[in-house]
């Protein structure tokens, strides 16, 4: 794909920010707070799955992030209602909180009393369906990034259907969309089945191997430096079976176990070109999210690991185990880095909330990571 790949041994390379150059490899703990609660669980009907779907998306993972073909993204729909947006409110979108943290914190005039007021006689301006006819899952579930490219305001979002999409945020025009992580050719099946009727011969195997699976794709939430978007992508995929109506997930203990054999990556991806500029392999599903300041881009792996990224090159500065697996995302305040271990799966593993700072000393009671 001619696209920089690192893998987890890639522990050098590219220039990296002034802040952060000096001493993020050194970042240290500074106090861990236990969890009254975590994990990482589902509730699924049990039933019987397919045989090796979940080993097979490993090879399939490899082969991706080697440069293997993806599926071309399903076609969605933008729409507007009520007339454009007004461009003069969509031209003064702002990063949330004025920052890069996705903190949401967003000063505005908005209050409990104009709020009902937002849109023209509070109709809707405009909608955007990722997944017509969703069949597997597929929520896209995750806030949107409101950022820009080629100077314009846009909305990026992606979800469990494993695509990226950028829109204008005036009309809701899809701009590009871009999958990414593994797709082994189910993303037309919505529209596949679309029309169907309940005698309907449906076009789909009666037992097939989904990936995305329903616990894959774009679980966690997205990160933008206002060029560059970055993405924690889960390589998971589901055995199908059929069921009255449509098809069952797998057990929860299959699931489970899946999880922790599972892979992803974290991807970056050009604003203005839709298209990825690196895009790392981690040996463990990064259900933490992305989280970038200055040129350092975090996230967690279900193992228990935290890693921190060369915003630029992809480039590993830092991995470092947690006290427990976990599906925690990272959050960043000056100088603090704080996650979380929370899915203990053994007796030595300790959920805690976990701060680690520049220059600080300190020591985890226990660690799951690698």
């Amino acid at each position: 794909m001619g696209v920089p790949r690192n893998t987890v041994a890639g522990q050098a390379g590219g220039a990296i920010g002034t802040r952060w150059r000096p001493t993020v490899a050194g970042l240290s703990l500074v106090v861990a707070a236990g969890l009254a609660v975590g994990g990482c669980g589902s509730s699924s009907n049990s039933s019987s799955s397919t045989p090796g779907c979940f080993s097979k998306a490993v090879a399939a993972a490899q082969a991706s992030a080697a440069g293997g073909s993806v599926s071309p993204a399903a076609p969605g729909s933008a729409a507007t209602a009520g007339g454009p947006a007004n461009p003069a409110v969509a031209a003064g979108w702002t990063l949330p909180g004025g920052n890069l943290q996705n903190t949401r914190d967003v000063a505005s005039a908005i209050n409990s009393s104009n709020v009902s007021k937002l849109s023209p006689q509070g109709k809707l301006l405009w909608y955007y369906q990722l997944t017509p006819h969703d069949l597997f899952d597929w929520d896209l579930q995750n806030s949107p990034v409101l950022t820009t490219a080629h100077g314009q305001p846009v909305v990026i979002d992606g979800g469990k259907a494993g695509i990226l999409i950028e829109l204008n945020a005036r009309t809701g025009k899809l701009l590009w969309s871009l999958p990414v992580g593994v797709h082994n050719g189910h993303d037309h099946d919505g529209l596949l089945t679309e029309n169907a009727r309940p005698t309907s011969h449906l076009p789909l195997p009666a037992r097939f191997c989904l990936e995305p699976g329903a616990f894959g794709g774009i679980e966690s939430q997205l990160a933008t430096n206002g060029t560059t978007t970055f993405a924690a992508v889960n390589d998971l995929p589901m055995p199908m079976t059929p069921a009255t109506p449509g098809y069952t997930e797998p057990s929860t203990a299959a699931l489970l176990a899946a999880l922790a054999k599972a892979t992803g990556e974290m991807v970056a991806v050009n604003q203005n070109t839709g298209k990825i500029e690196w895009a790392d392999r981690l040996p463990s599903s990064p259900y933490g999210a992305a989280a970038v300041t200055n040129n350092v881009v975090f996230t967690t792996t279900y193992s228990g690991d935290l890693y921190a990224f060369n915003a630029a090159t992809g480039a590993i500065l830092l991995k470092t185990p947690l006290p427990a697996r976990t599906n925690a995302p990272v959050a960043i305040d000056g100088d603090y880095v704080i996650t979380a271990g929370s899915v203990a799966q053994s007796a030595g593993q300790r959920m805690f909330i976990v701060a680690y700072r520049l220059g600080a000393t300190g020591k985890l009671p226990s660690s799951a990571g690698s």
